[in-house]
C-alpha cells in the first residue's frame, strides 16, 4: 500500500501541473520573459511559479526550452531555478499540514468537473482539483499503511541501522528521485513515513538532500536535444542542487536538531527541514549569481 499511495501522489502531481500547464501555460511564458529584469524579481518569479506548478521540475524544463529558444538568457534563467527550488517546497508543506478531510471533496469535485465539461477553464479547474485530491489521498494511504510497521521487528533492524546512515539517505534520495522524477512525490512519501515513527529525522534530512540532487534529472534529459545554452542551464541547476547538498551534508549533525525544535510532527519537521534548506541556500547563493554564471560557462564552453 505504501507504493500505491506513492503512485497516486505522482499521479495526482501529474495531472494538477497538467491542469495548470495547461490554463496558464501559455502566460507563464510570457510571465518568464517579462518578469526578470532583475535577480530579485526573477527569484520571486521562480518561487510563484514552482509554487502554482507543484513542480520545480516543470519550471526547470520551461527554463530550459526557453533559453535555448532565446527567450531568455542563462542569468535570468538561473534567478528563477533559485526561486522554483523554494517554491516547490510548498507542496511538501501543504501535505504536512493537511488533513485526511480535504482529499474526497477535492476528489469528487475535481472528477465532477472533468466529467462534465471536456475542455476550457472549468475542465482545467477539474484536474487542479482532481490532482489535489489525488496528493492529499496518496499521503493519506502511505501513512496508513506505515502506521504499525514500526513494532515489526524486520524493520526495527533496518532503523536501527540505517536511521543515522546519511550517506543513505542521500543515496537513496538521489536514486530514487531521478527514477520517479518527482521530488514531491518522494519528499511526501518519506513526510508520511516520518509521521509513523518508519523513518527519523536524521535519515529524512538526509533523503531530502539526495531528492534535491535527484530532480536534475528530469532537466538534464530535456537538455540532450538542446544547444549549448539549454545545456548550461541544465548543468546550472545540477550543480547548484549539488553544491547546495555538500555543503549541508557535514552541517546534519547541528541541522537536524535545530529542524526538530520547529515542531512536534515528524511530517512538519520533515517539511521544514526540506524548506529552511531550499530557502537558505537560494538566499545565499542570490548575491552571487554573476559568479555562478561565469562558473557554468567556463564548465560549459561554446565548443
Amino acid at each position: 500500500m505504501v507504493f500505491l499511495g506513492l503512485a497516486i501522489m505522482l499521479v495526482g502531481i501529474r495531472v494538477m501541473s497538467c491542469g495548470l500547464s495547461r490554463a496558464v501555460g501559455p502566460r507563464m511564458r510570457g510571465l518568464l520573459h517579462h518578469l526578470t529584469r532583475t535577480p530579485l524579481v526573477g527569484f520571486l518569479t521562480g518561487i510563484v511559479a514552482a509554487a502554482a506548478a507543484q513542480s520545480s521540475s516543470l519550471v526547470t524544463v520551461l527554463l530550459v526550452g526557453m533559453v535555448d529558444a532565446g527567450l531568455l538568457d542563462y542569468a535570468q534563467a538561473f534567478s528563477i531555478m533559485l526561486g522554483a527550488n523554494v517554491g516547490t517546497t510548498f507542496t511538501l508543506q501543504l501535505l504536512a499540514l493537511s488533513r485526511d478531510s480535504y482529499a474526497l471533496p477535492l476528489f469528487c469535485a475535481g472528477l465532477a468537473l472533468v466529467a462534465f465539461f471536456r475542455r476550457g477553464h472549468l475542465y482545467y479547474l477539474g484536474c487542479i482539483f482532481l490532482g489535489s485530491g489525488s496528493i492529499f489521498l496518496g499521503f493519506s494511504l502511505t501513512s496508513m499503511a506505515c502506521a504499525g510497521l514500526e513494532h515489526e521487528p524486520s524493520f526495527r533492524n533496518w532503523l536501527a541501522q540505517r536511521a543515522h546512515d546519511p550517506y543513505y539517505g542521500l543515496m537513496l534520495g538521489c536514486v530514487v528521485t531521478g527514477i520517479i522524477q518527482s521530488s514531491s512525490a518522494v519528499m511526501g512519501m518519506v513526510a508520511a513515513m516520518a509521521r509513523e515513527g518508519l523513518v527519523s529525522l536524521h535519515l529524512a534530512v538526509s533523503i531530502c538532500l539526495g531528492a534535491n540532487v535527484g530532480t536534475c534529472v528530469t532537466s538534464l534529459l530535456t537538455s540532450l536535444g538542446t544547444g549549448v545554452a539549454g545545456r548550461r542551464t541544465a548543468v546550472a541547476h545540477l550543480l547548484f542542487n549539488i553544491l547546495g547538498a555538500a555543503a549541508l551534508f557535514p552541517l546534519l549533525p547541528w541541522f537536524v536538531p535545530m529542524v526538530a525544535a520547529t515542531s512536534l510532527d515528524p511530517a512538519l519537521q520533515t517539511a521544514n527541514a526540506h524548506t529552511i534548506f531550499n530557502v537558505v541556500t537560494a538566499l545565499f547563493a542570490l548575491p552571487l549569481t554573476s559568479w555562478f554564471v561565469s562558473l557554468v560557462l567556463r564548465l560549459v564552453p561554446d565548443k
